[in-house]
């Protein structure tokens, strides 16, 4: 009895059955199933498979701008709410773009209208204070490859991989855009520390914008002349604050006092005026 032939199955190019369409990856028909290699029409980098099983196209991409986005754009994008020149609130995306020109990376915002979006410059949605330079790579440091977005409370963090300082977009009812500075100080050594003084009458009589005089010691004073009765330690230390968060503090300036906070000498209509107080100074290099 002769031996059955071989069967090579057909390409798949017909109707497939229930049970396969639950596995389908995509189309092939270039060699039987098993034999060809995985391409992107196997992939289905446009299709999607539903619980059911059937094969769901997503929608294909079309253009969003009105208009070319006036260079090469660098990195990703951030929506926000904006306000057009009627005063009507509309979707705005926050993008970079690599200057031909200039050859350095700014930014621009694509507002919404009836036929798309139309991009604008920066400074048409934002207010950018004087002398401001939100562009990246204008200095010594290299023209970033990225930019990327963190938004939080209102305010957009737009963050390069050049190394550069962030740039912070506010987008709540008033929308501004600036640098963020780099906090640098202080350092934790003893030159950037605080000096703690507790001020005399006469500074403390006055208007209290000069650096104070220490206070001449005496057995009622709140630093007493008898060092062995100062047994209250109180700390001081300072801080940065900018938009992106807190610096690392000082070290820690200690004095010595007679009394416990809640013993001061205090005047209740004006605190500033209390005849017992501490005065901290940051110092000047700092």
């Amino acid at each position: 009895m002769a031996a059955a032939k071989k069967f090579l199955p057909a390409p798949i190019d017909r109707p497939l059955s229930k049970a396969y369409l639950r596995k389908f990856t995509g189309w092939s028909t270039s060699a039987p199933p098993g034999l060809s290699d995985p391409t992107s029409f196997r992939e289905m980098h446009n299709c999607s498979l539903t619980l059911e099983g059937a094969v769901a196209i997503r929608p294909g991409m079309r253009r969003v701008f009105n208009a070319p986005a006036d260079g090469e754009v660098v990195g990703s994008f951030e929506h926000f709410y904006s306000t057009d020149v009627g005063g009507n609130l509309v979707k705005a995306i926050l993008f970079a773009v690599k200057n031909t020109t200039t050859n350095h990376v700014d930014f621009r915002v694509a507002l919404e209208d009836a036929t798309g979006f139309n991009v604008v410059e920066v400074a048409d949605v934002f207010t950018v204070a004087p002398g401001e330079v939100l562009a990246y790579g204008a200095g010594t440091q290299p023209v970033p490859t990225y930019v990327s977005y963190v938004q939080i409370d209102n305010k957009i963090l737009a963050l390069s991989n050049n190394g550069e300082p962030f740039r912070l977009f506010t987008v709540g009812a008033t929308r501004s855009a600036s640098v963020i500075k780099t906090v640098t100080r202080p350092n934790y050594d003893v030159t950037d520390r605080p000096s703690l003084t507790k001020p005399d009458a006469g500074w403390i009589a006055g208007t209290q914008s000069t650096v104070p005089t220490e206070e001449t010691t005496t057995a009622s004073t709140l630093v007493s002349s008898d060092d062995t009765k100062n047994i209250f330690n109180f700390g001081y230390f300072y801080t940065f604050v900018n938009a992106v968060g807190e610096s690392s503090p000082s070290m820690i300036t200690v004095k010595r006092v007679q009394r416990r906070w809640t013993s001061w000498n205090v005047d209740t209509v004006d605190d500033k005026k209390s005849p017992d107080q501490l005065v901290a100074v940051i110092p000047q290099a700092a």
